[in-house]
C-alpha cells in the first residue's frame, strides 16, 4: 500500500475544515412537503440540474487513486484495521504540525463512517470515511488523566 500517500491524503482531508474564518448561519428557511409516490417538490428539477452541473467536477476530484489496500479496512469498534490506520494518520499529522513528540492518537468510534475495501483507494474513499469537517485536537495529559 502506498501508506504515506494515503496517510497524507487522509490528513489533508481532515484539515480542510481547519480554516480560521469564523462561520455563522445567516438564515434558515424551510417548508413542509407532503411525500407521496408522485410528489415532486417545487424546484426539484432545478436542484437536480444544479447537482448534475457539479457532478463531473466532484467525481473528478474523488476519482484519483492514492493507494491500495491489501485487505479490507473495516470499522469494528473498539479496534479495527481502519480505526488503527486513522489513529496513525492523526498521530503523524500531530507530530508534523507540532514538531514535537506525540505519544498517542485516539479517534472516536463513531467518527469513521465507511469501510475501505480491498483494492484501489481513492480520494473519494477517504472522504467517505471522514465526511465531516474534522479537526485535530491536542491535549496534554498525565497517565492518570488518560486512564480515568
Amino acid at each position: 500500500m502506498k501508506y504515506t500517500t494515503a496517510l497524507l491524503a487522509m490528513v489533508a482531508l481532515l484539515l480542510q475544515g481547519c480554516g480560521n474564518a469564523p462561520r455563522k448561519v445567516t438564515s434558515i428557511e424551510g417548508s413542509n412537503i407532503k411525500v407521496t409516490a408522485t410528489a415532486k417538490p417545487d424546484g426539484a428539477e432545478e436542484v437536480k440540474a444544479i447537482i448534475e452541473k457539479y457532478r463531473a467536477v466532484i467525481d473528478s476530484i474523488k476519482a484519483p487513486v492514492i493507494g491500495t489496500a491489501a485487505a479490507d479496512l473495516t470499522v469494528c469498534p473498539p479496534e479495527s484495521p481502519l480505526m488503527n490506520f486513522a489513529a496513525d494518520a492523526l498521530h503523524k499529522m500531530a507530530q508534523l504540525h507540532c514538531k514535537q513528540k506525540i505519544d498517542i492518537a485516539i479517534t472516536n468510534k463513531g467518527g469513521l463512517r465507511s469501510n475501505i475495501t480491498k483494492g484501489n483507494i481513492t480520494y473519494g474513499d477517504i472522504y467517505n470515511v471522514f465526511p465531516f469537517e474534522n479537526t485535530l485536537a491536542l491535549l496534554t495529559l498525565n497517565g492518570k488523566q488518560l486512564t480515568t
